[in-house]
């Protein structure tokens, strides 16, 4: 078999005994010929070495490396979470809505980086796709996907003088909640940062979702009227307006577990330095 070149041992790796009707031989005796050519021509004199696949006459084709394997991180610090991004200031969201296909009023949102700095870097980290979550189209694997996360996800949640909920991995276009809206996660959870000088006293605000102490990971939910009884449970990591908006979206026609009649859609999440992009007719107010 040492004078069997290179080129026999690919031919024949491709080849693959086809079904056939009947008994007998018949059906083998096309394989067995075609087999035998092949050997044949790789053992006669002069026959030419395999050459590697070119991509221009005389140069080999350069090897396509593969792309590396996405892993979750343990530490995202803010400073990865806004890599890139240009100028100053405070740190925005911007929450582009719509539903059946038709443009809602933009949600924005100031995000409170110096007292919340590891719940924004995870907020800001997931909406750009920077920070790695577990795929939430493949249930049962722990694949591990970089891409923005809230994009073509859902507010899943709304209920009129309380608050609206979104940013279940679970809820897209991709997974359709799989029944189970408001059940996903990013694959991991981040300590609780709550501060005594931010409190549910107004509607608007931006809080972590969990479900206990240190148990936040994707989920948030934005206040339609002030919540007392929040205060001290959730991390609230921004301030989002306008207020109107925010209203309107607690009171859409709603079934079960809250959910939109109609799916309300975050187009996208558009993460920026300094002043809102579209300006609010109002200013976002401190904590």
């Amino acid at each position: 078999m040492d004078s069997v070149s290179n080129t026999a041992f690919v031919t024949l790796s491709r080849l693959r005994p086809r079904p056939f009707k009947g008994g007998g031989l018949g059906g083998l005796l096309p394989f067995c010929g075609v087999l035998f050519v092949g050997i044949a021509l790789a053992q006669a004199p002069g026959a030419p070495a395999a050459r590697p696949a070119t991509g221009s006459v005389g140069r080999a084709a350069a090897p396509v490396a593969a792309a590396p394997a996405v892993t979750p991180v343990e530490r995202f610090a803010l400073s990865d979470a806004t890599a890139g991004l240009k100028g100053g200031g405070p740190l925005y969201a911007m929450f582009e809505l719509e539903q059946g296909k038709k443009p809602l009023s933009t949600l924005r949102c100031e995000l409170y980086t110096e007292l919340t700095p590891t719940t924004v870097a995870n907020f800001v980290g997931l909406a750009r796709g920077l920070r790695p979550y577990i795929a939430p189209e493949l249930p049962g694997h722990k694949t591990w996907v970089r891409r923005p996360l809230y994009d073509g996800s859902w507010i899943h949640r709304v209920i009129p003088d309380y608050m609206i909920q979104g940013g279940d991995p679970q809820c897209s276009a991709i997974a359709d909640c799989g029944g189970q809206h408001g059940m996903g996660d990013a694959g991991y959870s981040i300590p609780d940062e709550i501060r005594p000088e931010l409190r549910f006293d107004r509607a608007g605000r931006l809080a972590m979702a969990n479900k206990g102490p240190d148990t936040g990971s994707a989920q948030f939910f934005i206040t339609e009227r002030a919540t007392p009884w929040l205060n001290g449970t959730a991390t609230i990591f921004g301030q989002c307006e306008p207020l109107d908006a925010i209203s309107a979206l607690a009171r859409l026609p709603h079934k079960s577990m809250n959910m939109p009649i109609d799916p309300v859609i975050i187009k996208r999440v558009i993460i920026s330095f300094g002043v809102p992009l579209k300006p609010g007719p109002t200013p976002v107010r401190k904590p």
